[in-house]
């Protein structure tokens, strides 16, 4: 059985809670119970339960790519994925012109550069000119203000179907809705050309490396930033499902994505050379920005955010109860193993928001047997009675 990642199969009667039947990393059947909580963050970074839960969020959207087109529940996931969305806040709110902002989960700590607004200016024959940048109190951190974007240049005619699905020059690909990413040193595109606010510390764009000069230097350009959600059409999440954007060098070790350890040499040859079904890893199920996913975390850590709010430092930790998820089959009732997938924060409505996935593995497989139009009422997990914390799910 294969999984549908875009409309999964689920059944559930709590609208936190969800079960999907599902296949693991190594193809084995498997049932998947996931459980959503939601929580209000206190000033101290207590989190408390908050009284009406919101339901898991299953409706397509309209833009498949970007930071907000996450699923909030797979079958299976490898890692805990740590996500928050939020601003960067000058301390006291007094203005600055650039600051560092920061997630930190015991020794494992992320920085970005956040800076105020800034223009190019184009320079004939030289490399561009970048203004000062602007006094700011408050910049939201998101890949919309980091490096990134389009390149309104090098779009190819469309020939074939393909063409209209397949990411074309002009676009980053590490993140196509950011900004600064321009490919030829011509005035239309630089004069006036916004400049990222978000930027990786160890990897600052700069006058001499503005200008990219051909498509297929785009991987020695800067990383793009941020603790949202990475889309899983940017390179390096795009390899996990098997493709590799044109223009990587044959020794792709040079990377910047290889040499900080988000991923493996020799994935370029893998991406172009193995069948397509070695290629398909659940691993692309790890949606955390680059340096947030982690193993499998307890639910009972400390998360700090620096920069994200007047106040200054803000520890939340995590409430430490993990749901207790039950089910029956056949007469035996046994309590699944249950890990944390994803945690997720909104720093500027205190809000944190964990999802749990229970697991078992049918000690018999069980048969294909989907709705249709004409019986909507099939149930695949018939005869399977699942509990959570002590209510019935399914």
């Amino acid at each position: 059985m294969t999984m549908d990642f875009k409309r999964p199969y689920d059944f559930f009667l709590m609208p936190n809670g969800i079960a999907i039947l599902g296949v693991d990393e190594k193809n084995r059947q498997i049932l998947s119970v996931g459980w959503k909580e939601t929580y209000h963050i206190e000033e101290n970074g207590a989190c408390i339960l908050e009284e009406s839960q919101e339901p898991f969020n299953f409706e397509i959207r309209e833009d498949i790519d970007g930071p907000d087109s996450e699923p909030e529940f797979f079958p299976y996931k490898l890692t805990t994925d740590v996500v928050v969305y939020g601003n960067a806040w000058a301390p006291n709110s007094k203005e600055v012109t650039r600051m560092v902002a920061a997630v930190q989960l015991g020794d494992s700590r992320k920085e970005v550069l956040v800076v105020g607004d800034r223009k190019c200016s184009y320079r004939k024959g030289t490399y561009p000119l970048f203004s000062e940048p602007e006094p700011f109190q408050c910049m939201p951190i998101t890949y919309k203000k980091a490096y990134g974007g389009v390149a309104p240049t090098d779009v190819p005619p469309l020939k074939t179907l393909m063409d209209f699905v397949s990411p074309y020059p002009g676009a980053y690909p590490r993140n196509d809705i950011g900004r600064g990413y321009v490919i030829h040193n011509e005035p239309d595109f630089v004069e006036g050309l916004s400049l990222p606010n978000i930027e990786d510390p160890l990897d600052l764009i700069t006058p001499e490396r503005l200008i990219v000069g051909k498509p297929e230097n785009w991987w020695r350009q800067p990383l793009p930033q941020s603790f949202e959600w990475y889309s899983p059409g940017w390179y390096p999440r795009i390899v996990h499902l098997g493709c590799v954007p044109d223009g990587l060098p044959e020794d792709d070790s040079v990377v910047p994505e290889v040499e900080r350890g988000y991923l493996w040499p020799g994935h370029a040859k893998f991406c172009r050379e193995a069948p397509l079904e070695e290629r398909l890893l659940l691993s692309f199920t790890s949606g955390a920005s680059p340096g947030l996913s982690f193993q499998y975390l307890r639910g009972d850590e400390t998360i700090v955010l620096e920069g994200m709010r007047p106040q200054g430092t803000w520890p939340i930790s995590l409430p430490g109860t993990t749901p207790e998820i039950l089910l029956v089959f056949e007469g035996i009732s046994q309590k699944l193993p249950v890990v944390l997938q994803t945690v997720l924060i909104k720093s500027e409505e205190a809000k944190l928001t964990l999802v749990w996935r229970g697991h078992w593995y049918p000690t018999r497989g069980l048969p294909l047997r989907l709705p249709s139009f004409s019986e909507p009422s099939i149930d695949p997990i018939e005869g399977i009675k699942i509990t959570v914390n002590g209510e019935r799910l399914h």
